[in-house]
């Protein structure tokens, strides 16, 4: 069974002062579990970083897409899956392109290995 409050810890770990907004989505954009800095963050905004990340994710559907917008840097990282991601993952920052991209890609590592044994049920 997935526990959100576990996602939530999950992606508590990766912010920071500069990364200051992770998010777990579905395929289709649909907001999963979500991490701010010290849970400042409104929930329309982070809605706005995850809609920027769908975008992103629909043109390129590459491993990990960045780009730069009026809320900052943000990346969006696959999670698992072969052909098509299990997941995606959404990150917001201020901070460095290599930083955000290396904790991208870590945090997702670890989502995958996590939920990999849930695979069937994100089809």
């Amino acid at each position: 069974m997935i526990v959100l409050s576990t996602l939530h810890n999950v992606l508590s770990q990766a912010v920071t002062a500069q990364l200051h907004t992770a998010a777990l989505l579905t395929r289709s954009g649909q907001l999963i579990a979500f991490a701010s800095d010290g849970g400042r963050r409104p929930k329309d905004e982070v809605r706005m970083v995850v809609g920027v990340a769908m975008e992103m994710w629909q043109e390129t559907q590459e491993e990990c897409s960045m780009v730069e917008s009026e809320l900052g840097r943000i990346a969006v990282v696959r999670v698992g899956g072969e052909s098509e991601p299990l997941l995606l993952l959404a990150l917001n920052s201020t901070g460095d392109w290599g930083e955000l991209e290396t904790k991208g890609r870590v945090v997702a590592g670890h989502l995958a290995a996590a939920l990999g044994q849930f695979s069937e049920y994100f089809e």
